[in-house]
């Protein structure tokens, strides 16, 4: 009797022992960390479906379910204590924050400051840092069964983050065998943040095996790493690699192939794109290049051909605003367009010189041609050929001029926009000259074509630029805007030549309505923007010009030399 009376009350010991239905002893989860008390949480539905959860780090530790034999297997690794998980660091189970995944070197900008974040991993910030949230100690309500409502509040500063931030993960184990996740962030100063869970499945409920199992992922996209698990920022499409489980594949089946993704990532270790969130990410997208497209033919449209410089203003806008470079095909497309726009301005006036290229052939060849003699649209003719020319010996100089592109010495750029201030205070001063087309000179040609070549750093305008000598050589206004705005033919279409190529090489998804709109929106604006300069030109107001971009030449010159010495950088987020 007493041997059965011991049993008993061992065997009843025992069952209280194990708490769950996955094993776990509860009172392993227990106990104190960092000063806040840690316990595991059980949510359980009305099938019967176990999730055992811990509020250190916020991690599904077990997850108990019928598989197709209605036998119950838990499908997650987890430890059984919370000193396994201190002695273990891991992410087993756990809710990320604050930044899931990577951050490249640790750094991000926001709102124009630079945060340097702990470099864990290979050198990047990998799931928030050293003590991200997985390590931290949430608060914990289980209002009932199935839900259970985790709360952290990361200081200020912490892991080098800003803000003070408290994050809520809303746990729901619902009755059709799901387990519902969501996530609230509030902030009382602009930061980042991207949480998620970082469950280990395994469907046989064993963590040794699972390269037979079948995957199915709906996802036509992925996104590569390199060899230190960093995203390049590609998406690449799956179909005909063995990143492809469109359809039902074993895990091992093709995991040892030659393959870089695999390689890099030892395995299957990728981000993919779920089809129905890559339609609502394009859908959304689509909106935003339509805009964006609008808002470059118009920036194209205007400062092509008004005389404060579409180069530099590319360069300052992807300075301080983050933004990188056009695809080269809407560059391509967007210059066309201002080609356009100079073909219908001054269609008489290139219609006759097109018509004076091909009788002067015909002279030539049959020795009626005179160089004294020459109306004015054929004189002009000959110019602008002579003028163009002085661009050919730069060709071979292209990437000397290239490297001042882009997000480059704001500094630079400043003083190449006061350069333009003077040019155009320069010619607003102009005695009024008289020489029309009919009466230029190879000298005026050559002295516009040099000007021309210095409009090749960003900054510099090419209108002004080769308009303001035209004034200072004597031309009248009319024809100084004439042949600057004509010269632009051969250069805008000779740069568009050279960029095709490449254009159409390159795999980038062609959206012809898109480019279609930047291609109209920059001829028409570029049509009002030629109208304008006459009539400034006209009414002696070109000084305007020279009023802006003296005053942005300064702004940058200011914002570049504090950048230099701080070592911040300004952004402006629209």
């Amino acid at each position: 009797m007493w041997a059965l009376g011991a049993l008993f009350v061992a065997g009843c010991a025992e069952t209280e022992k194990a708490t769950t239905d996955s094993g776990l002893v509860k009172s392993n989860f227990q106990t104190e960390v960092g000063g806040k008390k840690t316990d595991l949480y059980v949510l359980r539905n009305q099938n019967n479906m176990e999730v055992c959860v811990t509020n250190f780090g916020g991690r599904i530790v077990s997850v108990m379910v019928p598989d197709k034999e209605g036998v119950m297997r838990d499908v997650v690794l987890g430890f059984d204590s919370i000193q396994d998980y201190i002695s273990k660091p891991s992410d087993f189970g756990a809710s990320i924050g604050r930044y899931a995944n990577r951050i490249n070197q640790g750094r991000f900008t926001l709102d124009g400051t630079e945060y340097q974040l702990p470099q864990n991993n290979y050198g990047h910030c990998l799931h928030g840092g050293p003590q991200g949230f997985q390590y931290r100690v949430f608060d914990a309500v289980q209002p009932n069964p199935q839900e259970l409502e985790l709360t952290y509040t990361a200081e200020d500063g912490e892991e080098g983050f800003p803000g003070n931030i408290t994050c809520k993960v809303l746990m729901k184990l619902t009755d059709d065998n799901a387990i519902d996740i969501r996530y609230e962030a509030e902030t009382d100063k602009p930061t980042i943040v991207n949480m998620t869970n970082h469950s280990y499945f395994n469907l046989d409920g064993d963590a040794a095996r699972n390269e037979a199992h079948l995957l199915t992922i709906d996802a036509d996209y992925y996104t590569p790493v390199d060899s230190t698990f960093m995203t390049t920022g590609e998406i690449a499409p799956v179909e005909g690699t063995p990143m492809d489980f469109r359809t039902p594949h074993e895990v091992g089946e093709r995991i040892d192939e030659d393959f870089e993704a695999l390689n890099f990532g030892k395995g299957y270790d990728h981000t993919y794109i779920l089809n129905k969130q890559y339609e609502i990410i394009r859908k959304e997208q689509k909106k935003m290049d339509y805009i964006s497209i609008i808002i470059q033919g118009i920036i194209q449209g205007l400062t092509e051909f008004l005389p404060v410089s579409s180069s530099g203003h590319l360069s300052v806008a992807q300075h301080f605003m983050n933004i990188g470079e056009n695809t080269l095909i809407t560059s391509v497309v967007l210059h066309l367009g201002t080609l356009l726009a100079v073909f219908i301005a001054f269609f008489p006036t290139i219609w006759g010189m097109i018509k004076e290229f091909f009788l002067t052939i015909k002279d030539i060849f049959t020795g009626k041609f005179s160089w004294k003699n020459m109306n004015a649209n054929r004189r002009m003719m000959f110019m602008v050929i002579i003028s163009t020319a002085m661009l050919v010996p730069v060709y071979f100089f292209k990437d000397f001029f290239t490297g001042f592109e882009g997000d480059n010495d704001i500094i630079f750029e400043g003083f190449a926009f006061i350069f333009t201030a003077i040019l155009l205070f320069m010619s607003d001063k102009c005695i009024k000259g008289n020489k029309t087309g009919d009466k230029m000179k190879v000298a005026d040609a050559v002295a516009i074509g040099a000007m021309q070549c210095v409009a090749l750093f960003p900054g510099v305008s090419r209108s002004g630029s080769t308009t303001a000598p035209g004034l200072f050589c004597g031309l009248t206004k009319e024809t100084a805007v004439t042949f600057s705005f004509i010269l632009g033919i051969p250069a805008i279409l000779g740069g568009s030549v050279l960029e095709i190529g490449d254009a159409l090489k390159s795999n980038v998804e062609l959206d012809w309505v898109q480019l279609g709109i930047g291609f109209v929106v920059s001829a028409a604006v570029g049509l009002l923007a030629i109208a304008l300069v006459k009539w400034l030109l006209k009414k002696d107001r070109f000084k305007i010009f020279g009023f802006y971009t003296a005053v942005l030449g300064l702004a940058c010159i200011g914002i570049g030399a504090y950048e230099l010495a701080t070592g911040s950088h300004f952004v402006f987020v629209f």
